[in-house]
């Protein structure tokens, strides 16, 4: 496993933030969010994995 400890440039975090945005979009439209604990650890979530897909589809070598 590389580096862990890498900055995000701007690009990243707009991949997170419309990754987060598609993905949140389409599970509104499936799921009824009755409890915000569970759509906050969802959101948590999509933003941990739209983080790691930023660090390896936008890699800065």
């Amino acid at each position: 496993m590389g580096k862990l400890n890498r900055k995000m440039s701007i690009s990243h975090i707009f991949f997170i933030a419309v990754f987060y945005a598609i993905v949140s979009t389409i599970l509104d439209h499936f799921i009824q969010w009755d409890n915000r604990l569970v759509a906050g650890i969802f959101g948590g979530f999509i933003t941990l994995i739209g983080g790691v897909l930023a660090l390896f589809i936008l890699k800065n070598d």
